[in-house]
């Protein structure tokens, strides 16, 4: 007889084990959930960063161009080429959460938003600033909410 209350015991120990396997993954699964929420809200707010200097380059790239003769010009590149990277945010959003400035190397603004006016190797400093509000996939977690993400590229005119 003792062999087969052996033969018992090993038939109840799964089901032992089947109560404990649920209340672990009860526990494990909101903490799997908030981890892989937050990575992926870590990687938006890099993607949006990397936009927004990508952004910025371009904005110099059209600036230091001859051809650009006003900074609208300048202006316009950029707001399409974030418009472009988010397709799924309006336009207005969009322009709302972006703040540019376009000046001299030390900051001094141009004159009459005339870039044609410049000489030829002036230095001209495109800075970028967006809200990253505007675009987070996860406006409930608090630890990007507000956040300005920046970027700033000199060129040299033409």
């Amino acid at each position: 007889m003792s062999e087969n209350k052996r033969r018992s015991k090993k038939l109840r120990s799964p089901r032992r084990r089947f109560g404990a396997v649920t209340v672990e993954a009860a526990i494990m699964t909101p903490i799997l959930v908030i981890i892989s929420l937050g990575s992926i809200d870590i990687a938006q707010y890099i993607n949006v960063s990397q936009t927004v200097c990508n952004a910025s380059r371009e904005g110099t790239r059209c600036a230091t161009r001859d051809m650009t003769d006003t900074v609208n010009q300048v202006t316009e590149v950029i707001h399409s080429y974030i418009q472009d990277a988010f397709p799924h945010i309006a336009e207005a959003e969009i322009q709302q959460a972006i703040n540019l400035q376009i000046s001299h190397e030390n900051g001094d603004e141009i004159l009459d938003d005339d870039l044609s006016a410049l000489e030829s190797g002036t230095p001209i400093r495109v800075q970028v600033h967006f809200n990253f509000s505007t675009v987070r996939w996860f406006p409930g977690l608090d630890y990007f909410n507000g956040d300005i993400n920046e970027s700033i590229s000199i060129g040299r005119r033409e």
